[in-house]
């Protein structure tokens, strides 16, 4: 009987009461957050008579859940999920193989892409501060992670491939949810003899503050492993972060992360699973400043379509049909009339 109490079925005996919460709020539309909210959200859509929206974050069946029993949790939330799909108005997802997986499985012609980005912000001035503090030699290139410090992210392998670099550092900057994994990457470059020397590690700085650090390095490094199929289609928002830092990317060659590279020059791509090949891409890319500089520029560029004020008028767009006049007109796109100017 432990499979009883397995998250997924704990989970939706909860949603009972949140759906219970939501029903009293009267609402004009219910949006559930990823799949464990999505039992709650089919509740409220039939008690309320309101349009539901699910919004799937990540591939959630087939998320980074590390070293537990995935059969069982597709299984549970597989169930959960093609049972509450009918009932669904409109889905969304951060990347569009996402999307497209999960059009095809429940075979709904209503999900639509909304990119997990943030607002357009114009290049900022590099600044040599935050190499100095680390005692990074001046004028060094610097190839820098910028993300969570968690399993699966290819933190391994960036760190195995440190030794490799002649020319070059990276630096692993992010917020570490466990201490001790922390320790055990800082153990790893220690030992190899990249700690400090090929491989520097940065605390996290508050969110306002990530593309002024990224803008001063040379080339943004995401080594993610293909552990799952949302990582292999996800496109996090480091990704963004560097494109309007105009700073390139060196990425693991997956579906998302390839299409951005390929539609808009901003970038290249390895094998992320070869250490020897991470620090050889990376390292020949940052040192051709020819082809670095032209991705600089496609990078500002493509920051001006990749960011939440497309989202915003895309995911208003969706959103028309179900409420009606009640989200109000959905307003032109603020970039492209900048560049028209029409607005101030």
């Amino acid at each position: 009987m432990l499979w009883f109490f397995h998250p997924a079925i704990v989970i939706n005996l909860a949603g009972l009461d949140l759906a219970r919460c939501v029903i009293g709020l009267k609402p004009d539309l219910v949006l559930s957050h990823d799949l464990s909210t999505l039992t709650a959200g089919v509740i409220v859509k039939r008690v309320c008579a309101v349009p539901l929206v699910y919004d799937s974050h990540e591939l959630y069946l087939e998320r980074n859940i590390g070293d537990k029993n995935r059969s069982v949790d597709r299984f549970l939330w597989g169930f959960v999920e093609r049972r509450c799909m009918g009932h669904v108005d409109l889905g969304m997802s951060v990347a569009q193989g996402i999307c497209d997986w999960i059009a095809a499985r429940y075979k709904h012609d209503n999900v639509q892409l909304i990119r997990n980005v943030q607002p357009y912000e114009p290049p900022v001035p590099r600044s040599a501060e935050w190499q100095r503090e680390l005692a990074i030699p001046e004028g060094t290139k610097i190839g820098i992670y910028a993300g969570a410090i968690t399993i699966n992210r290819g933190l391994e392998q960036l760190i195995d491939a440190a030794p490799y670099l002649k020319q070059m550092v990276f630096v692993v900057m992010g917020y570490a949810g466990r201490a001790a994994y922390l320790e055990g990457l800082l153990a790893r470059a220690e030992q190899n003899g990249s700690l400090n020397k090929t491989v520097f590690f940065k605390d996290a700085v508050p969110m306002d503050q990530v593309i002024g650090v990224v803008a001063s390095a040379a080339v943004s490094v995401v080594p993610t492993q293909n552990a799952c199929l949302s990582y292999f289609f996800e496109a996090s928002n480091k990704i963004f972060h560097s494109l309007m830092a105009g700073v390139p990317v060196a990425m693991s060659d997956h579906a998302e992360k390839a299409a951005i590279v390929h539609n808009h020059h901003v970038g290249v791509l390895f094998d992320e699973t070869d250490p020897a090949v991470i620090a050889e891409v990376t390292e020949a890319f940052v040192l051709d400043d020819e082809r670095l500089l032209q991705a600089s520029k496609n990078c500002l560029i493509a920051a001006k379509e990749l960011n939440w004020d497309h989202e915003e008028h895309r995911l208003r767009t969706y959103f028309k049909p179900l409420l009606g006049d009640r989200i109000g007109p959905v307003p032109p796109l603020y970039i492209a009339a900048l560049e028209e100017g029409v607005c101030d």
